[in-house]
């Protein structure tokens, strides 16, 4: 090899390294990630325009319950009855053993005991993150991303 190809060289691999290097800041986070319990949760979309929901889940000695969302009725703010989806947002079940998630009923979830706490018995919960679009924030920001993860500690 010829110290004239080291250039060459160095800029046909540097690309390569750095996506590695990417790749591996993405996904090895994610392999320590592994919680041992399932969890049901419920998934509502922030945008006001899809509107929302007229109930909302609790846990109660163990079970799943449905509470009224009262809504505010005033001269200045009236509520219309587009925005508003009329029973129960839908609940769904991630399966840690295949890594999977699916829709289930009201019925599935009460049938479940289920913990009240905001962690699962194995430090998990899930977390609802706000952050900014760019490289590394450093490069400024076209908007603004946000969405929930499954959080352990300070992994996600």
């Amino acid at each position: 090899m010829h110290k004239k190809n080291i250039p060459l060289i160095v800029g046909i691999a540097l690309p390569f390294v750095l996506i590695a290097v990417l790749a591996a800041i993405v996904y090895i986070p994610s392999l320590f990630v592994n919680p041992s319990h399932n969890f049901v949760y419920t998934y509502e979309d922030r945008y006001y325009y899809d509107g929302s929901y007229d109930t909302r889940y609790e846990v109660e000695n163990g079970k799943i319950v449905v509470k009224d969302i009262p809504r505010l009725q005033s001269e200045e703010m009236k509520v219309t009855e587009d925005v508003v989806h009329k029973g129960n947002p839908p609940l769904y079940m991630y399966d840690v053993k295949h890594h999977t998630t699916h829709k289930i009923t009201l019925e599935e979830a009460q049938a479940m005991m289920l913990d009240p706490g905001p962690s699962s018995p194995d430090g998990y919960s899930v977390e609802y993150r706000y952050g900014h679009d760019g490289i590394f924030e450093i490069f400024g920001s076209s908007g603004n991303s946000s969405d929930y993860y499954l959080i352990k500690g300070s992994w996600q």
